[in-house]
This record gives structure tokens, sequence and C-alpha cells, in this order.
């Protein structure tokens, strides 16, 4: 007596195109859907991030395959701080999300800028260099 078609074993597409992993899944007999996207900054913009089942899981032929897929790196504006003393403009670059180096001319203790520059779009978590005069 036949057991039926033998499950599918879940194997990893993290950080691989999306793309690629629903065509090989549906070519596979499963149903493929996907999760709301979320940030990452380890994985690139359109990439697999996890799957549900997991990797090394099976499901049967028919059966459904849910992957969280990646926006890229959530992107934050940076702040001005011009004017600011050295630990309020770190910490206003902090409560940003951002990691705070210190370039200082002069001997500076004011802020003068930042670069990359105020209103432009970083990666949250990313380092700015807080410009002191």
């Amino acid at each position: 007596m036949s057991k039926g078609p033998a499950p599918i074993e879940i194997v990893s597409y993290k950080n691989r195109p999306f793309d690629e992993a629903k065509a090989y899944y549906e070519s596979a007999g499963l149903v493929v859907n996907r999760a709301e996207d979320k940030y990452s900054s380890t994985v690139d913009a359109g990439n697999v991030i996890s799957s549900d089942p997991k990797v090394g899981e099976s499901v049967e032929k028919g059966g459904t395959i849910t992957f969280t897929v990646s926006k890229g790196p959530e992107m934050v504006t940076v702040p001005g701080v011009r004017g600011l003393s050295e630990d309020q403009a770190t910490k206003k670059l902090k409560d940003a999300g951002f990691k705070v180096t210190v370039r200082k001319t002069f001997f500076g203790s004011t802020a003068w800028g930042t670069d990359p520059g105020e209103g432009q779009q970083a990666p949250k978590g990313s380092t700015i260099t807080l410009i002191l005069v």
C-alpha cells in the first residue's frame, strides 16, 4: 500500500531572492505565501529572511510555505544638531537610532554638523560622524 507522495523537505533560501524561492516551491507543488515584509540590516531588500515551516522540516505536496522577505535596512532621517553641545548632539543622534563618532576641529566642543548631513537618510544603526568646531 502506498504512503502517498513523498513530503517536500524545506531547504534554505535565506538571503536569496523571494522570486527564486517561490518558483522552486511552486514547481515542487506547494502553495507559496509572502508574510508582511520586515526591515533587515543583514538581508538585502527582496531576499528571504525566513520561512514557515523552517529549514529541515517537511511539508506534504499541496501544503503551504510562507516566506518573510526583507525590506532592506530601515532608513532614518539624520536630525539637525548644529549649535548643540557634544553631549546633546550625541544624545540626539543616538536617540534617532544611530551610532556616533566624533571629529573635532580646532579643539571644538560645539556641533557644526554631521556626515551624512542633516535631513539625509541613513540606515538605522549606522554610524554618523559628528563634526565639532
